[in-house]
């Protein structure tokens, strides 16, 4: 898991008692903003609480946990890069694949640049779109 982080929700049209085992961050500013009657700002990235609410939303989304998904994307990648290392020098073709992937791959080293991506699904798809292309190479013993 990345940073634990109490959350405490208190006061009227909050579900007393409700403990949840996860959230992320982005989703305290899509709650905060539903409870006040306002609409979130367009680039806020989370999803309602429904379950700490007394009336949620009839369309809430679904609980998802992309922060944990992003996690374990990020070690993946790092293992099938330090595989494709071990295996570059014999292979002119996997060594062009773990190029492109050292540049494409954005990973803990690149937080600052995430916004890029405007949203964590979209990072998560494009690291996911360079894991297939370095495990395809590596497939291809190039």
């Amino acid at each position: 898991d990345s940073w634990q982080m109490p959350l405490v929700l208190a006061g009227a049209g909050i579900r007393s008692g409700q403990r949840f085992l996860y959230a992320e961050q982005p989703d305290i500013v899509p709650t905060l903003c539903y409870l006040m009657g306002a609409k979130p700002p367009a680039n806020a990235d989370g999803r309602i609480l429904a379950e700490a609410l007394l009336t949620p939303p009839k369309q809430a989304a679904p609980r998802r946990e992309r922060i944990r998904e992003l996690n374990e994307l990020l070690v993946e990648i790092e293992s099938e890069i330090s595989q494709a290392r071990a295996k570059a020098d014999k292979a002119a073709g996997l060594k062009r694949a773990l190029q492109d992937a050292e540049r494409e791959f954005y990973g803990l080293e690149r937080i600052l640049d995430w916004e890029r991506f405007g949203s964590v699904d979209k990072l998560i798809a494009h690291n996911r779109a360079v894991l297939e292309k370095l495990r395809t190479a590596q497939r291809a013993g190039r």
